[in-house]
């Protein structure tokens, strides 16, 4: 019930968010060398999450929009 759902949010640590906020993806996947440079790529408009331009760092990508992900910088370190 509604119930479940809610403690099932509540379960979500803190390390699972910050796990899926678009800087921590974009320096995982290798496109920047450190989180610091990740925030930049994304504030100044390098990074496109399924074709779209995403300038908040706090983004949370979804498992499906993880692939999708693209840097459109020629400094993006390549994987």
């Amino acid at each position: 019930g509604k119930n479940a759902t809610l403690d099932s949010l509540l379960d979500i640590k803190v390390e699972d968010i910050l796990e899926r906020r678009l800087q921590t993806i974009v320096w995982r996947k290798g496109f920047a060398k450190s989180p610091y440079m990740a925030r930049q790529l994304i504030v100044h408009g390098h990074i496109k999450v399924n074709g779209r331009r995403i300038r908040q760092p706090s983004y949370l990508v979804s498992a499906e929009e993880e692939q999708s992900i693209e840097c459109l910088h020629p400094e993006c370190a390549k994987r």
